[in-house]
């Protein structure tokens, strides 16, 4: 569930080569024109795929993907073993010891397989909204490629795994789809329980991302076929109010339904729920926790 992090390491722990890459990229012909803060922020390079920059406090920034990384794709199943072994990994590749590094930033990300391709398209044109903000969707040709929606702290996404694997000419993918939960904010990454990146591996840690996953997609709605004959008459005007924006708005902005709002809300989502004919909501979350499973494992 590890997809890209962030951790800060200070610049005494830095190997030597390290440290001699950083002062070799120093421009000090322009630091007494620019100053020094411009001069540092300026500092940075790659290895592998993990990015790494000196800002503007002197801090010395690491981040991109672990499992792209561990596994230079991140596709298939990235489980906690996985997650321990990228971490020595990439200590073993810097020349120091990252596990006690400050973590500032961890986005979760899960891939859930499918039978065929067609039911992971099918989901990608259900999901409609979180929390009645719509979702944003990719296309490429016939296919969905993605959806998102972006919130003020954080990011939902779904896409299709296996178009993007593809492309990049890998064999052997299963039909899966991917979702992730994004944040720039560390306050998000310490709710969690990740201050450190050796708590990436614990159990602690991916029991919370897991439920944090789950949360976030019970809270996704989906356009599904309903077979209206289960539901009673004030299921069908919750359904009825709630799938309507413009009127659901409007509903809202009348103070007298002010607390009525997220009942209302509430019932649709469990009439939906319950009369929902083909399953894509109920089977995800299925999936989903199926697949967290095996990565706490």
């Amino acid at each position: 569930m590890v997809d890209s992090i962030r951790f800060v390491g200070a610049e005494s722990q830095l190997p030597q080569w390290l440290q001699a890459e950083f002062a070799s990229q120093l421009d000090t012909s322009a630091s007494h024109l620019l100053g020094a803060t411009v001069a540092q922020r300026r500092v940075s390079l790659t290895v592998g795929n993990i990015n790494i920059r000196r800002n503007a406090l002197g801090e010395v920034i690491f981040e991109n993907s672990l499992h792209r990384f561990y596994h230079s794709h991140n596709g298939g199943l990235f489980g906690r073993r996985d997650i321990e072994a990228a971490i020595h990994l990439l200590s073993d590749t810097l020349g120091f010891d990252v596990s006690a590094c400050e973590l500032r930033r961890v986005d979760i990300g899960l891939n859930v397989v499918y039978s065929t391709p067609k039911e992971v398209q099918s989901l990608l044109r259900a999901v409609t909204d979180y929390k009645g903000k719509p979702f944003t969707r990719w296309e490429r040709g016939n296919a969905i490629t993605s959806a998102r929606r972006d919130l003020t702290h954080f990011s939902v996404k779904f896409y299709d795994k296996r178009y993007e694997l593809v492309r990049k000419r890998l064999a052997d993918i299963p039909s899966t789809l991917r979702v992730e939960l994004t944040s720039n904010r560390p306050a998000r990454t310490r709710q969690l329980g990740a201050c450190t990146v050796s708590d990436l591996c614990s159990l602690q840690f991916l029991t919370a991302a897991g439920t944090s996953l789950v949360n976030s997609i019970s809270a996704c709605g989906f356009s599904e076929p309903l077979d209206w004959s289960q539901l009673s008459p004030d299921e069908m005007e919750a359904v009825a109010l709630v799938s309507n924006a413009e009127v659901f708005a409007a509903y809202k902005a009348n103070r007298a339904n002010k607390d009525r709002c997220s009942r209302r809300r509430k019932l649709a989502e469990q009439a939906r729920q319950k009369a929902a004919l083909l399953g894509i909501k109920s089977q995800l979350l299925t999936k989903v926790q199926e697949a967290i499973q095996q990565v706490v494992e």
